[in-house]
């Protein structure tokens, strides 16, 4: 919610969508695992790539581990939820890009990849890098379909 905005008990179909596009509204979130987030620390080094940017990987740090996930919330209506039917969450991490972009067309919504470095196994971060590039350079590729 923003000052201004107002919620209405009725369903609100909109026939136009407004996007908020103040560099405060633009973050890049990527989602995880739940217990992928147990050695995530804000200020980890984390790398990121972009399907439109293909042969590309660009540097982060962790800004945010968010606390809350999709699967914790429920629409209220009039009966119980049966807990076994709620689908499993992935939990968010805002990322902070330190490359810069900004030569580049990234669209608000875009798709891509990204991976964490902790401290933990830090040895095998190597690894992990070579494959990030490998999915990297298969952006190369994109058939369309017609």
């Amino acid at each position: 919610m923003r000052p201004g905005v107002y919620v209405v008990p009725a369903p609100f179909r909109p026939a136009m969508i407004f996007v908020n596009d103040t560099q405060s509204d633009r973050a890049l979130v990527a989602a995880f695992q739940q217990n992928a987030l147990q050695r995530v620390r804000v200020g980890d080094n984390a790398e990121v790539l972009f399907k439109a940017i293909p042969g590309r990987v660009f540097k982060a740090k962790v800004n945010l581990v968010i606390d809350a996930i999709a699967a914790g919330q429920l629409q209220t209506t009039g009966a119980l939820r049966n807990v076994e039917a709620l689908p499993e969450g992935r939990a968010l991490v805002k990322l902070d890009l330190v490359d810069d972009i900004s030569g580049y067309q990234v669209p608000l919504g875009s798709g891509g990849e990204a991976a964490i470095y902790t401290e933990h196994f830090h040895e095998l971060s190597l690894l992990r890098k070579i494959l990030l590039r490998m999915r990297s350079w298969q952006n190369y590729v994109f058939p369309e379909s017609l």
